[in-house]
């Protein structure tokens, strides 16, 4: 397969809003693949002011949750000015990196030239690590583009290797002077979405991430809610809770503010909605099976307990989650739950750990009287059953959605 290796970084465009770059070289002007490449950069909040910050950190606090698994996601354009040191990017906590590896169709796709080093280097400084592709629906051919991704993204069951994922965002440079942010397809883009991601999935058996802003989205699709099976990367730069696009009640990634390539060592910045254990699932030696999403627990209706009633201050519930619910009855050693507290009359934490083992002494929610909070979780399986702990001197509402299950 032929290769572009594109060396400039030019004007990238996030949802209208224009960012200056400079040329990091000499490269060959390609009216298909412009100014060295789109980059994952949609999150731009209406009326808001993006969460700038130089200074990567092992956790973060956003409003009233502490994410613990923080990462950060580069292109090209991040080699503008100076090299990635990915040892210090280790050092200073980041657990994982999305990179960008290519843009467009066969044969000459556009190939992030950084790409093979920059994951070489993360992965060798101990960073889950995963590449993306920048949808381009304008050229067609999205199972060509899906293609080009998995043949150059290096997947393989090594554990360490995240699933691909699908940048969705407007155009930049000059290709704002042909297309709207929507590429000109408006309410006629789904389709083009689901043969990429249906493509990603029958090659590596795995859904893909999808990356987008819920600005976008719900423009684009005109608010196609289909696509929620799929693990969400939302784009928000902002203080508050992120809003979801049409489809998805929950987040696996989120990306809360941007880079800037002039200033050394300063990348997007991204959070993992979860914990080590789980970000452990999206990677490519775990067989996992996407069973969801669907509601398995709900105190507030009995759902998955049989009695409406909320969680008792310091106490417990267990729900059965093998061989109910598409679960199989034996073999499962894991569940990936999307598990929310809703109404807690208290400020406390939730544990959810494996029936028959000792509770752990870490929370997966931290959480305020009155508010409702979400979070992935991983939880292995004992005796087919999981915990659910209140560790609040009051009453909580527990909810929880199957994502999916491992072996």
């Amino acid at each position: 397969m032929a290769r572009k290796h594109w060396f400039t970084a030019g004007v990238v465009i996030a949802l209208g809003s224009v960012i200056p770059a400079t040329l990091a070289g000499a490269g060959v002007s390609d009216p298909t693949v412009p100014d060295g490449g789109g980059r994952a950069h949609a999150g731009a909040v209406s009326g808001g002011q993006p969460r700038i910050s130089t200074a990567m950190q092992p956790s973060v606090t956003i409003g009233v949750t502490t994410y613990s698994v923080t990462g950060i996601d580069v292109s090209s354009h991040d080699h503008t000015n100076y090299p990635i040191d990915w040892a210090s990017v280790a050092a200073s906590g980041v657990d994982f990196a999305y990179v960008k590896a290519t843009e467009g169709t066969p044969p000459d796709p556009y190939i992030n030239p950084y790409f093979a080093s920059d994951v070489q280097s993360a992965k060798a400084n101990g960073l889950y690590v995963g590449a993306y592709a920048f949808g381009r629906p304008d050229l067609g051919d999205p199972v060509g583009q899906a293609d080009v991704l998995v043949d150059e993204s290096g997947w393989t069951p090594d554990r360490k290797t995240l699933i691909p994922m699908l940048d969705l965002e407007g155009p930049y440079g000059s290709l704002t002077q042909k297309f709207d942010s929507c590429w000109n397809m408006t309410g006629t883009i789904s389709s083009w979405i689901r043969s990429f991601v249906t493509r990603i999935q029958a090659r590596i058996s795995r859904p893909p991430l999808i990356y987008t802003s819920a600005s976008w989205w719900n423009t684009c699709t005109k608010s196609d809610a289909s696509f929620g099976n799929y693990p969400l990367n939302i784009a928000a730069w902002t203080t508050m809770p992120p809003t979801l696009p049409a489809g998805w009640s929950n987040f696996a990634f989120w990306q809360y503010a941007p880079g800037d390539p002039s200033v050394e060592g300063n990348y997007d910045k991204d959070v993992f909605n979860g914990d080590l254990n789980t970000l452990a699932t999206y990677a490519g030696g775990s067989t996992f099976t996407s069973a969801g999403p669907r509601r398995v627990l709900d105190t507030r209706n009995g759902t998955g307990t049989g009695t409406a009633a909320a969680v008792a201050a310091r106490s417990s519930i267990k729900l059965q989650v093998a061989g109910v619910n598409g679960v199989p009855a034996s073999g499962v050693t894991a569940v990936v739950l999307n598990v929310t507290v809703t109404a807690p009359s208290a400020s406390g934490y939730l544990t959810v750990y494996p029936d028959g083992q000792a509770r752990p002494i870490v929370s997966n929610l931290n959480f305020t009287s009155g508010l409702t909070i979400p979070n992935l979780v991983a939880v292995p399986v004992i005796n087919g059953k999981v915990v659910f702990y209140n560790g609040s001197p009051g009453t909580v509402h527990v909810l929880a959605d199957l994502a999916g299950y491992h072996f």
